[in-house]
């Protein structure tokens, strides 16, 4: 198992659309993690809608998920980027949670995309 991004121990990591998370598994592959959607100014807080987060990982490119309303209640997180099955293309472990006291762990592997 090779580790190219850990959130922390209590924490994750918010990407905003069109940001991206890049770095490397053992300093030999390469990849980057990106957000796509549109974001508007809320009665409380920010919304986000069509949210998407894509891996370019190993010359592949993959939808990892995508979710059709967010707002600041509680926002998805990216908690661990690494090579967990072997193949040198990265997966994710994220925090899919639409709300602050609820969550959603999911571990999207590279070899079943």
């Amino acid at each position: 198992m090779v580790t190219g991004f850990h959130g922390g121990k209590f924490f994750g990591k918010f990407l905003h659309p069109g940001e991206s998370l890049n770095g490397t598994l053992g300093g030999r592959d390469h990849w980057s993690l990106t957000a796509f959607g549109t974001v508007r100014r809320g009665s409380y807080d920010f919304e986000y809608t069509d949210y998407e987060m894509w891996m370019f990982s190993g010359g592949r490119q993959a939808g990892v998920f995508s979710l059709e309303r967010l707002d600041g209640d509680g926002l998805p997180e990216v908690l661990w980027v690494g090579d967990l099955d072997g193949d040198r293309v990265a997966d994710t472990l994220a925090d899919l949670r639409t709300h602050y006291n609820v969550h959603k762990y999911l571990l999207f592997l590279s070899s079943l995309v």
